[in-house]
């Protein structure tokens, strides 16, 4: 499947890497709109996870490197809100509807990681 060919194209760089790949299609289809308000949630158990993993298994925040596309890519700024000194976010074709003109806690904003990189394509 394709959460297979994502997370071998991540570890081929680097050998001493975890992926933690979320699958989230149920929260995301349906209405638009509702999407949009369970990125929150999502973003939540995310949070909750990295937390964990930082407080019980000494992980370092800093080290996280979080990539979303689209409504991942604002998932990805929640989860940057709720854990301090995240490492990285890469955010692929940002979606614009719902979060356009909004406040920056509502949607990804340049201080919710250490280190943000967006990209947008026009295809």
């Amino acid at each position: 499947n394709s959460f297979d060919v994502i997370k071998e194209g991540l570890l081929s760089g680097d050998k001493d890497s975890n992926v933690i790949l979320v699958q989230w299609t149920r929260g995301a289809s349906g209405f638009y709109f509702q999407s949009v308000a369970n990125c929150r949630v999502v973003a939540t158990q995310i949070a909750l996870l990295i937390k964990y993993l930082v407080n019980e298994r000494n992980a370092r925040p800093e080290m996280f490197h979080l990539i979303g596309f689209s409504l991942g890519a604002h998932i990805s700024g929640y989860v940057g809100k709720l854990v301090p000194n995240l490492g990285q976010i890469t955010a692929l074709d940002t979606a614009r509807p719902y979060f356009d003109g909004v406040a920056p806690t509502a949607r990804l904003d340049t201080y919710d990681a250490s280190y943000i990189e967006s990209y947008h394509t026009d295809s």
